[in-house]
């Protein structure tokens, strides 16, 4: 019997050591995808602002035209899926996108912090 204890006290020390091991490899680790997650409404606008721009870029290619307003690319094409849901229509704070067109270049538009569209907080698609 006494030849099993310190089997039993080895059991303990790995699961000690393993747990320890994984404490430590999620402290590195979480900060890390922490930082590259959308931590203010400005980056999570503008990153749905191009999620937005690239569903119109989609609707063109499948329908050969652009959608007239936003709303299009959140209907179904025919029998295919929608391209996005009405609620990526909408900003971080709470107000609705514009899209643009000038000269076969299409723009999507958050009035940004201040809620004034055409000001510099604007957040504006890439072309």
């Amino acid at each position: 019997m006494n030849a099993n204890k310190p089997k039993i006290r080895w059991k303990w020390f790995w699961l000690g050591f393993g747990l320890g091991v994984v404490v430590t490899f999620l402290m590195c680790v979480i900060p890390s995808i922490g930082s590259s997650l959308p931590t203010t409404r400005t980056d999570a606008t503008r990153a749905t602002v191009q999620t937005v721009w690239t569903a119109i870029q989609a609707y063109e290619i499948k329908t050969g035209k652009y959608p007239e307003s936003l709303e299009e690319v959140t209907q179904p094409i025919g029998n295919q899926p929608i391209l996005l849901p009405k609620a990526a229509l909408i900003d971080a704070w709470g107000r609705s996108f514009v899209m643009r067109m000038t000269n076969d270049v299409i723009e999507v538009r958050s009035a940004g912090p201040d809620g004034k569209m055409d000001t510099k907080d604007d957040i504006v698609s890439a072309r």
